[in-house]
């Protein structure tokens, strides 16, 4: 449990910011552009945070 307790935080902030994609989407906001953009980079430092650990 310990070795997943660094991991949770970051994943359910991704969730978070996935369920505001699809709410903007579904209610066709102007910020959709934007979130992408976010989910984007918040993805890429997620990816290689993960990597750097299992190296």
């Amino acid at each position: 449990m310990s070795n997943l307790k660094p991991y949770a935080l970051p994943t359910f902030g991704m969730l978070i910011l996935i369920m505001f994609i699809i709410l903007a989407y579904v209610r066709e906001s102007v910020f959709l552009d934007k979130l992408l953009v976010c989910g984007f980079i918040v993805t890429t430092i997620y990816i290689s945070r993960l990597r750097s650990k299992f190296q």
